[in-house]
């Protein structure tokens, strides 16, 4: 077992006087910082659109939080929340002004290249052997030292899925570079906005039905979107917490439960109309194509939105 002393980036931090937390005067929609499988960015408008007016928001699902960088949030209390550690130990790093300066260092000292994304990758590997020791220190002082490891993973890998180094491309570049090179370079430099983002939010690291029952009260709004049931998807182990058959049956059957407005992502499935239908659930449908498929043409799904509000707003 290592010792505290032992676990890097996890020392306290010297904050400086000018190390304060202040949100900016004027919302701030940054880019996505990650790339991340299943993420919301492309259905974000629509998940904006379908949102009743709220006053308290509650993401229990968070991953990579892509619904979440061009959502206004003039008025709106945010709570977003992960059971991954990885994840909330980046969002907490990026979220602390002294903690982010010095995750924006290590990155910004950090090239685009192979043997970088090899060293994070086995850094994550270590990780994974002591993530259940290092859990509850982590969580009471995040560290940028693995917050950076964690980025370079996932932003240098091929689609974000953390396992193979990105391949490059032949004829493209951007801003005079190799285009994937560019791409690192331009992630980094939108960092500071998503600090700014992410400064009034409050980052929880939950079960996320005891996030949602923690938070529950009428005036509230969920937005879940959990990893899909198993046999409406192409890419079946993605997410190092995966959601089996049961656990959704589980989610289902509990969500009638809620005080709160619930938004809910999903794929078609006979599941979500037996248990949501009769208790008074509706849905909309959104034609998308399935980014997850290798297939050339990529076959259209249908991503459904279970709403337990009227159009208006108004619980049913």
């Amino acid at each position: 077992m290592f010792s505290r002393s032992e676990l890097p980036g996890t020392k306290s931090v010297r904050r400086s006087v000018n190390a304060t937390l202040t949100p900016p005067s004027r919302e701030v929609f940054p880019n996505p910082p990650l790339k991340w499988f299943g993420g919301k960015t492309y259905l974000a408008p629509h998940i904006h659109r379908l949102a009743p007016r709220h006053t308290f928001r509650g993401i229990p699902y968070g991953g990579a939080l892509g619904e979440l960088w061009s959502w206004s949030y003039q008025g709106v209390s945010e709570v977003v929340n992960d059971i991954d550690l990885q994840l909330t130990n980046l969002w907490r790093c990026l979220q602390d002004p002294a903690l982010f300066e010095q995750l924006r260092r290590e990155l910004e000292l950090t090239p685009f290249g192979r043997p970088f994304f090899d060293a994070a990758a086995s850094a994550m590997q270590r990780w994974e052997r002591h993530e259940v020791q290092w859990a509850e220190e982590l969580d009471r002082e995040p560290s940028p030292f693995w917050a950076a490891r964690f980025f370079i993973l996932v932003r240098q890998s091929r689609g974000g899925d953390r396992r193979g180094f990105a391949p490059l491309s032949i004829n493209r570049v951007r801003r005079g570079v190799n285009e994937q090179a560019s791409a690192w370079w331009t992630a980094i430099d939108g960092l500071w906005e998503v600090h700014q983002r992410l400064a009034p939010v409050v980052v929880e690291r939950l079960p996320a039905l005891e996030f949602m029952a923690k938070y529950d009260a009428p005036g509230v709004f969920f937005y879940l979107d959990p990893p899909y049931l198993p046999p409406t998807r192409t890419a079946r182990k993605v997410y190092r917490h995966e959601m089996t058959y049961e656990q959704h049956v589980e989610l289902l059957d509990f969500l009638p439960s809620l005080e709160a407005r619930v938004m809910l992502s999903a794929y078609r499935h006979p599941e979500y109309e037996t248990r949501l239908l009769p208790r008074g659930w509706r849905c909309e449908e959104i034609v998308v194509r399935d980014c997850a498929s290798s297939a050339r043409s990529k076959e259209q799904k249908f991503e459904v939105l279970w709403m337990n509000y009227d159009a208006a707003g108004e619980r049913m």
